[in-house]
């Protein structure tokens, strides 16, 4: 194998692991957390019942009979402080937002490697979801045609979301909007637009131009 190819392999795999785990999170398929502890609990008892049918019977003494003296011990009530919980719904959402944020920046560099060179920000704000980024372009005209790109890829989570029983309603219970920012590859000719989010399932259903997009996220250069 030639110099530099498994990195890239490895930078590969590295990339497309939260794009699988979107896929299992968001379409039902993840196992739960009380399936993994039954199977670490059922190879845990596999384990010993293997090593009690591979161990040699070792030979045993009968111990002498010994009297055994027992005592009452009154213990005082002592005050035990409760333990703080961390609200189960909030940790859910953080866990949601850094799939959902791990999940675009593994779509985009995947699908779109030829034409963005860093993302430099994705933020989820209430039911914002604010990306910025820089694409691989110098020319003007081309910003516009890789933010419908952008736009395209993110709007497949609005996708997800129709699905029922999605998880992404728990953290945007009536969907979520798209506030996209894009550069040249310099830093020049920023292309700014809002996507709400009936737009975006237009965009992944496909009932929309690429022209209507331009009007209805108010798309353009700043």
């Amino acid at each position: 194998m030639r110099k530099g190819v498994k990195p890239m392999i490895k930078r590969k795999i590295t990339i497309i692991m939260p794009l699988i785990m979107v896929i299992f999170v968001f379409s039902g398929c993840a196992p739960s957390e009380a399936a993994i502890q039954t199977a670490i609990a059922a190879t845990g008892s596999a384990g010993e019942a293997e090593t009690e049918k591979t161990s040699a019977p070792a030979r045993t003494r009968t111990p002498r009979p010994t009297r055994t003296i027992t005592a009452t011990v009154t213990l005082r009530p002592t005050a035990t402080e409760k333990p703080t919980e961390i609200p189960t719904a909030t940790k859910t959402n953080e866990e949601l937002e850094k799939i959902i944020k791990d999940g675009i920046e593994a779509l985009l560099m995947t699908f779109l490697e030829q034409d963005i060179n860093i993302i430099n920000l994705i933020r989820i704000e209430e039911d914002i979801i604010q990306v910025e980024l820089k694409t691989k372009r110098y020319v003007r005209d081309s910003q516009p045609d890789i933010s419908y790109k952008v736009v395209q890829q993110i709007a497949t989570f609005a996708g997800l979301w129709e699905k029922e029983n999605s998880p992404l309603k728990n953290l945007f219970p009536d969907g979520f909007n798209l506030s996209l920012l894009t550069y040249s590859a310099e830093g020049n000719y920023p292309y700014d637009s809002f996507t709400n989010f009936e737009t975006l399932l237009d965009v992944d259903k496909k009932n929309i131009s690429y022209q209507e997009w331009v009007e209805l996220a108010n798309a353009g250069f700043k």
